[in-house]
Formats: structure tokens, sequence, C-alpha cells
């Protein structure tokens, strides 16, 4: 298991639940070869516009630059859904996108200091029919 020195996870009622499990994506992050993530957020964040439009975030990871205050951070947040939809958004997270996410924060961790020296974001949404991936 990939260490998380900080980690949430929202309590969810009966009619709601998350895309993907601990389980999962630390298979994903391990099998990538991820040494460290500083926080992973399992949250209920966003799901208002889940409930009202039947679309909305999955998943988003942070690349946060090191800067005169802090070091560099990585952070995840997996945002809940509908619980009638989670089988079908599981199905097209796991396993391709949430190794693709995995292998990005691995990018993190190995890229040059260019790269490094700049925020970067990875994020999955779900547009009613489909995923759609950002990076940047």
């Amino acid at each position: 298991m990939v260490p998380y020195p900080e980690s949430v996870r929202d309590a969810l009622p009966k009619d709601e639940s998350y895309p993907v499990g601990r389980e999962g994506f630390d298979a994903a992050l391990m099998d990538a070869g991820v040494e460290n993530v500083d926080l992973v957020y399992f949250l209920r964040s966003g799901i208002r516009e889940w409930h009202s439009t039947r679309s909305g975030e999955l998943l988003r990871i942070d690349f946060r630059a090191a800067t005169g205050e802090r070091g560099k951070r990585v952070e995840v947040r997996v945002h809940a859904v509908p619980a009638e939809l989670r089988r079908t958004l599981e199905a097209a997270l796991v396993p391709e996108v949430v190794a693709r996410a995995a292998a990005w924060i691995r990018r993190a961790e190995t890229s040059e200091n260019v790269w490094r020296s700049a925020d970067h974001a990875f994020a999955v949404r779900w547009d009613g029919t489909a995923l759609l991936i950002e990076d940047r």
C-alpha cells in the first residue's frame, strides 16, 4: 500500500458511492511504481451537481510545485457519485483510466525540474455519456 500521510473519507448516505475504492486505487499506484502521495480525499464535494445533472468530476490529481513556504505535493480527490451510477462509472474508470492517473502521478515524481517547477492537474469528468480527461 502506498502511504498517505493525510487521508480523509467522507461518510456517504446509502444513495451515494465512490466510483473507485482505495484498494483499486492503491493497486494502480503500486503497479505504476508510485512512491508517495501526500493526500487522498474521498469527498462528497460536487455531489449536488451529480444529483441534478448526472455529470461531474470523478477524480482530480493536483501536483503542487514547491514554493518557499512548502515542498512539492501530490493531492488526489475522488468524488462521490449517485449510487445507481457507480457500476457504470467504475467500469469506465477501472482499470485503464485509474492506471493512467497513477502513471501521471509517477511522471510527477520522476519528471525533470522544468516540469516540476509549475503546478499541474489531471482531472476526469463524466459528461453524462462519456469520460472527459484533462491533463494540464
